[in-house]
C-alpha cells in the first residue's frame, strides 16, 4: 500500500509530520440464483467504487453487496 507523507505547521508552530496512507477498495456481490459473491470492482479509486455500487443497487438481480476497506469489511448492503 503506498503513503504520502505531508508536512506542515501545528498551532503551535510545531513542525509536524502527515501521511496518508491509500485506501484499497473490492466490492463483492451476491447476485440472485448464485452460490458464491462475484468481485464487482478492486482499486483505490473511491469515486469510482461509488459510482459501481449506485449501479448495482439499481440491478434487480443483485441481493447482497459487501465493501471492503483495506480487506476488511466497510459495509454490507442487504437488497432484497
Amino acid at each position: 500500500m503506498s503513503e504520502e507523507t505531508f508536512y506542515g505547521k501545528s498551532a503551535e508552530g510545531k513542525v509536524v509530520q502527515i501521511v496518508v496512507a491509500e485506501q484499497r477498495w473490492r466490492i463483492e456481490v451476491m447476485f440472485d440464483g448464485h452460490l458464491h459473491p462475484v468481485i464487482e470492482y478492486d482499486g483505490s479509486d473511491y469515486d469510482e467504487m461509488c459510482g459501481c455500487i449506485g449501479g448495482l443497487c439499481l440491478s434487480m438481480a443483485v441481493d447482497r453487496i459487501t465493501i471492503y476497506r483495506n480487506n476488511e469489511q466497510h459495509r454490507r448492503i442487504e437488497l432484497r
